[in-house]
C-alpha cells in the first residue's frame, strides 16, 4: 500500500501544470491575507512548506530577504522554476523534501508558511515539530488550510468526500484541533478567520471554507 506521500507525489506530479493557473491557489485576496498575517520584514529568511508551483513564495518574496519553497513533488517545483523566471524573482530557491523530515538547520527561519497543504500530511504532529524546530525563537508560523466545523457528522462527511476527490487527502482539521496542536508544540495561536464561539469559517472570495492562523514560537533561553 502506498503512503500518503507517495500518493500525493503521483497525483500532483500528473496535475502540476494545472496549478500554475489554479484560481484557488492564485487567489490574490487569500495570498494578501497570508502576507498580512506573516507581517514579514526585509531581513527575514522564510520557508514555504508544500509550496506547489510557488504562488505563496512569489507573494512573500518582495517583502523578505530570501524565501525557500519546499515540496515533495519534483514536477510542481519544475513549474515553480518556470514561473519564477517569468516573474524575474531573484530571492527564491526550491527544495524537494518531505515536511516530516526537513533538511534544514535548527532555528534557520524567522517565518514558516504552510498554505493549502497541511491536510495532506500523514503525521501532522511530526510536521509541526519540524516546523517548530526550524523556526527561530520568536519566529512566526502561518498556516492557511481548508477546515471543518466543530460538528462530528459534517466533519466525517467533508473528510470522506475530500478523500474520494483526492486519495492523498489525510484530514481537514477543526479550529479547536489546530489550537490544541499548536499549543502542544509550545506555540500560541492567534486565529484570524474562524469565529471562536461557533467554529464557523469565513469564506474567501474564491468560495473556499478555510481556517487561517498565525502563531509565534515562545521565546526561550538556553
Amino acid at each position: 500500500m502506498k503512503t500518503p506521500e507517495q500518493t500525493a507525489r503521483q497525483i500532483f506530479g500528473a496535475r502540476a501544470d494545472k496549478y500554475t493557473t489554479s484560481a484557488a491557489h492564485t487567489d490574490p485576496w487569500v495570498l494578501g491575507r497570508v502576507v498580512e498575517l506573516s507581517a514579514p520584514e526585509l531581513d527575514w529568511a522564510v520557508l514555504d512548506l508544500g509550496t506547489g508551483t510557488g504562488h505563496t513564495v512569489f507573494a512573500i518574496a518582495p517583502h523578505v530577504a530570501h524565501v525557500t519553497g519546499l515540496d515533495l513533488t519534483p514536477e510542481m517545483l519544475a513549474e515553480a522554476v518556470k514561473l519564477q523566471a517569468a516573474k524575474s524573482i531573484a530571492n527564491a530557491s526550491w527544495l524537494i523534501a518531505d515536511v516530516h523530515r526537513l533538511p534544514c538547520d535548527d532555528a534557520a527561519f524567522q517565518l514558516v508558511i504552510c498554505r493549502r497543504a497541511a491536510h495532506h500530511f500523514s503525521d501532522i504532529r511530526q510536521s509541526l515539530r519540524e516546523m517548530r524546530r526550524v523556526l527561530r525563537p520568536g519566529g512566526r508560523l502561518v498556516i492557511d488550510d481548508r477546515s471543518v466545523p466543530e460538528d462530528d457528522f459534517v466533519d466525517a462527511c467533508m473528510n470522506q468526500l475530500d478523500h474520494y476527490h483526492d486519495e492523498s487527502h489525510v484530514r481537514q482539521y477543526r479550529p479547536a484541533e489546530w489550537r490544541q496542536m499548536l499549543e502542544a508544540r509550545a506555540m500560541w495561536s492567534r486565529p484570524w478567520s474562524h469565529t471562536p464561539d461557533t467554529g464557523r469559517c469565513r469564506r474567501s472570495p474564491s468560495g473556499y471554507r478555510r481556517t487561517t492562523c498565525a502563531v509565534s514560537t515562545r521565546r526561550w533561553t538556553g
